[in-house]
């Protein structure tokens, strides 16, 4: 992270607004720098008075949610008053800010995603289980296990029977922390809850690969792929559970369907689901032939 800033910091001074908002964001999140609103609210009003609508928006959520006063911000010039931000951020429920950060999420602009998250609970604290959810995917994208694993504690605090919860809560005990007793818990908690809802399970097959229970992991996948052949999150899905299988190569076929079909390759390059095969000579030359972007 501390190169990640050197080069936006360096960018930023550059006058490029991109860097400039993601500075901001940096700054606002406390990721790798003190938190400091206000150097936050800085870098956002450099990149807005460029144009950049995103950067706008961040700025309206520092004055929605009482992250600095006008007082603190008058040396800048003229910033928007926070009624105003509250005129224009009026209409938008958690689920708008949730929207925004399950896209830019999937686009792996993580901290942006991180200021939506915490935007949603904030606005409507029904919806933090699954800001917590994501809060602690995205801090476990980051190898930040003891914080990932809070977050899933605190999603579960909030809503007990929401299955995605015990399934990352479970691999963090087990391939970070080596937990796997814990971990099988958390995995047949997940059965549990999905118990007799294949057809509208999330973890149930990923769950019974981690237990390896093939049989019923593969059942319950097809099922899933037959319900929902468009998608292509179940064909990743089915690619992360061939994965954890071991059985690598039907899990790069199912990968490679899956990028052909829109899966995000942002996702794929961070998501810890691909771990077992991230090292594997076929996994780079799938992800060297799409050649996506790296959103660092």
């Amino acid at each position: 992270m501390e190169k990640a800033f050197y080069w936006y910091m360096k960018s930023a001074e550059q006058g490029f607004s991109d860097a400039q908002l993601e500075l901001g964001v940096l700054y606002h999140n406390g990721t790798g720098v003190k938190q400091d609103y206000m150097k936050s609210y800085y870098w956002y009003k450099k990149a807005a008075d460029q144009g950049n609508v995103k950067a706008q928006e961040n700025i309206n959520l520092v004055l929605f949610f009482n992250e600095i006063t006008e007082e603190d911000i008058k040396a800048e010039g003229s910033p928007k008053k926070r009624k105003d931000a509250k005129t224009l951020l009026k209409g938008l429920e958690a689920s708008d800010f949730i929207q925004q950060g399950d896209e830019l999420f999937e686009s792996g602009s993580f901290e942006l995603a991180k200021v939506n998250y915490t935007g949603a609970y904030a606005r409507d604290s029904r919806f933090a289980f699954y800001c917590y959810y994501r809060l602690a995917w995205i801090e476990e994208i980051y190898d930040n296990h003891e914080e990932a694993l809070q977050l899933c504690e605190k999603g579960i605090a909030r809503k007990k029977d929401y299955a995605r919860l015990y399934l990352l809560k479970g691999d963090i005990l087990k391939k970070q922390l080596g937990k796997e007793a814990a971990a099988e818990k958390c995995y047949r908690k997940c059965l549990m809850l999905e118990e007799g809802k294949i057809e509208e399970s999330v973890c149930w097959h990923l769950a019974c690969a981690k237990l390896g229970l093939r049989d019923q992991a593969v059942e319950g996948m097809n099922r899933m792929l037959e319900a929902f052949p468009d998608d292509a999150r179940q064909y990743y899905d089915a690619a992360c559970m061939y994965c954890a299988l071991q059985e690598f190569d039907t899990a790069l076929r199912y990968l490679e369907t899956s990028i052909e079909m829109g899966f995000s390759m942002y996702q794929i390059r961070y998501d810890y689901g691909m771990d077992p095969m991230r090292d594997t000579e076929k996994f780079g030359e799938i992800i060297d032939k799409y050649d996506p972007p790296l959103p660092f």
